[in-house]
């Protein structure tokens, strides 16, 4: 988010000439977040929304942050000026971010998923970057993931044309790509393999650990 709003992609590639031209950007504090799925996930974006000074809102079919305020998919799309996916993936959630929805958002609303990429189609995505009602998207989570990564890894396999867009995409300064990586920190892969220890000690305890709900 904070990269998008300052066109930091930008910004790199002007260094060497130390040009400032076009690269006037915008600040996170009083802008709305909005946040759909607020479990795990969806917690920590609105503590990290917060703590830069943005107005958060949640949007979950279970209301489990007290002193959050939660509106409607309509209401958040109508109203982000940055709008969050972190959905699981469902047959409700399937294509649920597509064009036809989001063309209800404020033209200049970054679109940020860290959850699963088949919730918002990519050729979508890019129609309306094209038509400049997004003002910029961050992905770390892709269409068909698992086939696109293997070809981007080899070489091998033919890409679907969710991939193609997605190459076609990835040098555009409105466009940030990271390979799945949003979790990988080594204080986050120490809380999974604690996590994962409680759980085998919890299942030969017949204990319940960790219950997803």
């Amino acid at each position: 988010i904070l990269a998008l709003s300052k066109r930091l992609k930008k910004q790199i590639r002007h260094f060497e000439r130390f040009n400032r031209d076009g690269l006037t950007g915008t600040e996170c504090a009083g802008k709305i977040l909005v946040v759909l799925g607020v479990g795990n996930i969806g917690r920590e974006m609105v503590s990290l929304g917060r703590g830069i000074g943005m107005r958060v809102l949640g949007g979950d079919l279970v209301k489990r942050v007290k002193d959050l305020e939660y509106v409607t998919l309509e209401e958040g799309i109508r109203s982000a000026d940055v709008l969050v996916s972190a959905l699981p993936l469902t047959e409700t959630t399937k294509g649920m971010l597509n064009a036809a929805r989001l063309r209800k958002a404020r033209k200049g609303v970054l679109f940020v998923n860290v959850s699963r990429g088949e919730i918002s189609p990519i050729a979508d995505l890019k129609a309306l970057l094209e038509e400049g009602l997004l003002g910029g998207v961050g992905l770390d989570v892709y269409e068909e993931e698992g086939v696109f990564a293997e070809h981007l890894r080899s070489g091998e396999g033919t890409l679907s044309e969710s991939g193609k867009i997605l190459l076609s995409l990835k040098d555009d300064e409105h466009v940030l790509f990271t390979p799945h990586n949003a979790f990988n920190s080594t204080q986050a892969l120490q809380r999974i393999l604690d996590t994962t220890i409680e759980n085998i000690q919890g299942f030969y305890k017949k204990e319940t650990k960790n219950e997803v709900r």
